[in-house]
């Protein structure tokens, strides 16, 4: 097992890597949802800065309310999609290194096939160790990782949905 992992160190340790950057941005983004689910939530927040910006521009027109709650949201979208895209750009590198440590490992068997025209298993397991190595390592970063790209990307357009609406009511209600 020893030789398999250091004979597939060269893809291994950046899968390792990426798993590591991987594992910090879930629990940093579990954390800052959890946390935005226990207070208010961005959509009320924008309601209750449009109060305070219609009673501090109180000669100030729709246009001006709408560009200052888009802007808001803009900056609360920030927040709320923080890192997530790079969860989806681990997922595909570690899928593609994995990929490619199976290709060379592969060839690395083949090379033997055709270097010594012996098919025993001893010669080619190294290889094929190398390939399956390297393929379970690259899934087994890629595989939370979409996971949890496409849970935080739900909440985030579940965010962007409800600061929406809450803009176009309030608007509506500044216009009646």
């Amino acid at each position: 097992m020893r030789s398999m992992l250091l004979s597939s160190w060269p893809f291994l340790l950046p899968i390792l890597l990426l798993s590591v950057i991987a594992f910090a941005i879930i629990i940093e983004r579990s954390l800052y949802f959890f946390r935005l689910r226990r207070r208010k939530d961005p959509a009320l927040v924008l309601e209750e800065q449009a109060e305070t910006y219609r009673r501090e521009h109180p000669q100030s027109g729709p246009e001006a309310l709408q560009s200052f709650l888009e802007a808001e949201s803009i900056h609360w979208m920030q927040h709320i999609e923080h890192s997530v895209s790079h969860l989806s750009t681990i997922a595909n590198i570690a899928t593609l290194l994995g990929l490619f440590g199976t290709v060379t490992g592969m060839i690395a068997s083949f090379s033997v096939i055709r270097d010594t025209a012996s098919t025993s298993p001893a010669m080619l397991a190294g290889g094929i160790s190398q390939a399956l190595v390297t393929t379970a390592f690259g899934l087994g970063t890629a595989i939370p990782s979409m996971f949890a790209f496409h849970l935080f990307s739900k909440a985030a357009d579940n965010h962007a949905d409800r600061m929406e609406l809450t803009i176009r009511r309030i608007l509506q209600e500044q216009r009646h």
